[in-house]
């Protein structure tokens, strides 16, 4: 126990870490390793997870759709994929309910509120591995 916490002191102070002697720590003027953390639950546009992802070869989406404000309205969902188990959808981090074909076209249920929503589309393969996409669609009267 004593090597270690030596070796950690030794290697420590190797390093450059501590104080400069006026009791401050020296202070970097590298850029931090890590940027921003997305909130929990969001994706970003194009993920994937797990050893064997199913291709998703393509996704495509209005960027707006005009509506009646305080009214629901869909949005149609193209895409392709490849191995896949299931397709999922989630608008603003919120299941979409259905069962959305393998590959094909689906409409995507939207609250029309003026507003820009994130649909995210989850294609989950064989082994659960998974591959997401993600747009923005804004909705209201002239979006």
């Amino acid at each position: 126990m004593r090597i270690v916490v030596l070796l950690c002191g030794v290697a420590l102070a190797a390093a450059g870490c501590g104080t400069d002697g006026s009791g401050d720590a020296p202070r970097s003027t590298q850029p931090p390793l890590v940027g921003p953390v997305a909130p929990f639950g969001t994706v970003p546009p194009d993920a994937h997870s797990g050893p064997n992802p199913p291709p998703v070869n393509s996704f495509d989406m209005p960027g707006s759709v005009t509506c009646t404000v305080g009214s629901r309205t869909t949005v149609k969902a193209t895409y392709t994929t490849d191995k896949a188990m299931t397709v999922t959808f989630r608008v603003d981090a919120n299941q979409v309910e259905g069962y959305p074909p393998k590959s094909g076209s689906y409409d995507v249920p939207l609250p029309c509120d003026g507003n820009s929503h994130t649909v995210e589309m989850w294609v989950v393969g064989s082994d659960m591995s998974t591959n997401t996409r993600s747009r923005t669609v804004r909705t209201g009267a002239g979006a």
